[in-house]
Formats: structure tokens, C-alpha cells, sequence
């Protein structure tokens, strides 16, 4: 199968090459942002362009009493990272298909990150 790249978002290469799309400064950065949110027990963190899954399954590993949903528009990113999580054992993470401008999975203003 030939694969035109040139016709590619960047979130279809990431799920394509299962690219592990780690966000700038790793999980530093993401124990950062916990830290700083001082979030309550049970929150709802909500990361929209989830890709890979590698911000939304540090957030739910550092913060196990919470849940935790990523949202990507590409479905492959989607499987890979629904595929990561539970390689991983991490049960307080969904991964969900879903368009940003138009979220059906998390109600209006639900989240707390």
C-alpha cells in the first residue's frame, strides 16, 4: 500500500508511525502543570489533540484518583494510544474519536483541566 505523506495532517503521521508525540519537557513539564492546577480529587482532565495518547496517560498516572480523556480527530492515533494505556495498566484514561470543534464526548464545561 502507497501512502501519499504530502496529503497527511501531522495527526495522521503521528498515528501512522505510532509516534509517541511527547509534549515539550516530557512529564516534567506535565508534573509542572499539576502542580501549578492543584487540582481536587475526582477532577476531569480533558486533553483535546491527544494523538498517541503520552500527555493524557502521564496525567492519569500522576493523578490516579482522577479520570482522564483524550480527544484526537484521527482514528489511528486513537487506537494506538487506547492500545498504550492498556499495555500499561492505566484504567483511569479514555481515548475517544472526536472532532474539537465539536466535542460530543465531555459535557460543556465538565472538566477541570
Amino acid at each position: 500500500m502507497k501512502i501519499d505523506f504530502e496529503n497527511l495532517s501531522m495527526s495522521e503521521i503521528v498515528g501512522l508511525v505510532n509516534d509517541p508525540n511527547r509534549c515539550p519537557g516530557a512529564a516534567n513539564s506535565i508534573r509542572r502543570v499539576l502542580q501549578e492546577a492543584m487540582l481536587p480529587s475526582n477532577s476531569l482532565i480533558v486533553e483535546i489533540g491527544s494523538n498517541t495518547g503520552f500527555t493524557s496517560i502521564e496525567f492519569a498516572l500522576r493523578k490516579p484518583d482522577s479520570k482522564v480523556v483524550g480527544i484526537d480527530v484521527n482514528k489511528s492515533s486513537v487506537e494506538h494510544a487506547k492500545q498504550k494505556a492498556k499495555k500499561h495498566g492505566v484504567k483511569n484514561v479514555t481515548f475517544y474519536v472526536d472532532d474539537a470543534t465539536d466535542i460530543k464526548k465531555v459535557k460543556p464545561k465538565s472538566a477541570d483541566l
